[in-house]
């Protein structure tokens, strides 16, 4: 009976230990996701667009040393 009880305990012991860590796992993705989302926007602010997924034969051809000296004014 003790050692039926010792497995139930071990069981729902490692249920709470996956739950736990697939908690920290989805965290780790929001913060990401999250600071994937702040780098886009802030991209998009030195660029001067709200448009980050424009496909460049809009048009726009994406000036790389221009965002960098814009950036450096502004500050």
């Amino acid at each position: 009976m003790a050692s039926h009880l010792a497995d139930i305990i071990a069981k729902s012991k490692a249920k709470v230990r996956k739950a736990e860590q697939k908690i920290k796992n989805l965290e780790l993705k929001k913060k990401r996701l999250q600071n994937k989302f702040k780098q886009e926007v802030r991209n998009a602010s030195a660029a001067n667009t709200m448009i980050p997924f424009l496909p460049p034969d809009k048009g726009r051809t994406p000036i790389l040393g221009g965002i960098r000296k814009r950036r450096a004014q502004s500050i």
